[in-house]
This record gives structure tokens, sequence and C-alpha cells, in this order.
């Protein structure tokens, strides 16, 4: 069995996703004078979902501003929403990301705007901030755990496909929750280094060569072939 926390569709895959996001409210937004924004940087495809959402400048699209983002699916919903895509990251990990937008992009007194969740895994703005960037930071959406989730009786040989730290540490709430013991056989495939991070040391992890669901599924298979 190969299950992803994700609530994306996978033929072969069961979907068990163990979060949902929370917009946050935008009035934050009716602060920032976005004539001065230069780049918007984006770390998720929702945060983008959501700040297309709640923009509501007038003066200016949020479309005429350079984006930039990490992995394939941030990059294509800027793209499919309109948006100017300077660069993507092909990095996985926040930090490098932050080191990667310093090396490509030119400081000056133009402000970056991070469009975040209330809660990272990284340090990116820390990274960005003291590199010199005029960057503000804009949380806009939060993620709870479910709180009701089906009862599976996960298969010894199942492997889980991880999609983000907080889906990973709402599977081990709902393993709490429902007295489900951890099984040594188990795999788990972090789409990032970031993911790949939380999954303690002493469970069977990977993680995939590419920052997408397809590249995992494809290491589940892989796996599920030497099994």
């Amino acid at each position: 069995m190969i299950v992803t926390f994700s609530p994306t569709k996978i033929d072969g895959v069961e979907s068990f996703p163990t979060i949902e996001t929370i917009e946050i409210s935008g009035e934050n937004l009716s602060q920032i004078d976005f004539l001065k924004i230069e780049l918007l940087i984006f770390t998720s495809a929702r945060a983008i979902e959501i700040f297309n959402k709640i923009y509501n400048f007038k003066y200016k699209k949020w479309q005429e501003i350079n984006s930039i983002a990490i992995g394939q699916k941030s990059s294509d919903k800027i793209l499919e929403l309109g948006g100017k895509l300077l660069f993507k990251s092909d990095f996985s990990h926040g930090d490098k990301f932050a080191f990667e937008i310093l090396k490509r992009l030119k400081i000056n007194h133009n402000f970056w705007l991070y469009l975040r969740p209330e809660k990272t895994e990284n340090n990116i703005s820390g990274i960005l901030k003291n590199g010199g960037a005029n960057l503000i930071e804009l949380p806009i959406y939060k993620t709870v755990c479910k709180l009701h989730l089906k009862y599976i009786d996960f298969d010894e040989d199942t492997i889980f496909i991880v999609s983000a730290p907080s889906t990973f540490n709402c599977f081990i709430k709902y393993l709490k929750i429902n007295k489900i013991i951890h099984k040594n056989s188990w795999k788990f495939i972090a789409i990032g280094e970031t993911t790949f991070r939380v999954i303690p040391e002493d469970y069977k992890k990977y993680i995939s060569s590419e920052q997408t669901l397809e590249s995992c599924f494809q290491l589940a298979l892989s796996l599920k072939l030497k099994s």
C-alpha cells in the first residue's frame, strides 16, 4: 500500500490528508504599498492561491510583480494565474532557497514580500534580512490537524509519501489518538529536505530526487519492487 498525506489524487495511491489549511485575515494587506514591492516570494502553491484570492490593491495587479518560488507546483501555479515567474528554485529546503535568492538577485531599496504560512520550519526570513533585503513578511494561512480522520489499518509494507512537515506531525498525532503503534517496516518518502528532517532518524526514510508528488510516487514504486 502506498499512502499520501496530500489530498492530491494519484492513481494507485491511497489519499490520507492529515491537515487542512485555514486562511488568515488579509487585513494587513491594506498596510502594504505594493507600488514599492519589487518581488513576491512563495514557498507553496497554497500561499499563491490564497494571495490571489485576498489581494485587492487597485493600482497594481500582483501579476505585474516579479515572483519567485520553490518547487515545480508553486511555479506552475504562478504561471497558471498569469504571474511573472522570475525563477524557480530546484532546492527542496527553504534555507538553501533563501541563499539562492541572495546570490541571484541584487539588493536595492525596494521591498520584497514573503507570503508565508503562520509557522515555518525554515529560516528564510532571517537569512534574507541578514543578507540586507528589505523584507516584509505576511502570514496568510495556517495549517491545522484534521480532527476526524477515517481509521485505516495500514499494512506492514505501507509506504507513506510525506508532502510537508505538518502532514507528518499530524500523522503522528493520529497514531497517538488511535493508539496505533508505529511499525518498523513502514517506509516514509519526504518530498524535500525540510520534510525529511522532521522524520525521526530511526524511521526508514527516503527523499525524492525532485520536489513533486510524482517523483515521490516513482520512488515508492521502486521501493515496492525491491521489497
